[in-house]
């Protein structure tokens, strides 16, 4: 196989997750992060494992429900 790195998004990203488009299913990808702050750009993350792009079955996942506190405090719930 042949290993090509590709940036996929240039300015940076704020949220937790991040959804990669135009994959082609059936192919294998790896991914690699960059961490950026006013000191410059980080080195890259370790790659991750092989991932084969499939499509889609599960449902989205809802909102949070059924939830219940104890005791709320100032640090902790």
């Amino acid at each position: 196989g042949t290993t090509m790195w590709r940036e996929i998004h240039i300015p940076p990203v704020t949220e937790r997750l991040y959804k990669v488009e135009g994959l082609t299913e059936g192919a294998v990808y790896q991914f690699h992060v960059y961490a950026a702050n006013l000191a410059g750009l980080g080195p890259a993350s370790k790659h991750s494992d092989d991932f084969t792009c499939k499509a889609w079955t599960m449902p989205e996942p809802g909102p949070a429900y059924d939830l219940t506190f104890c005791e709320v405090r100032d640090s902790s719930v």
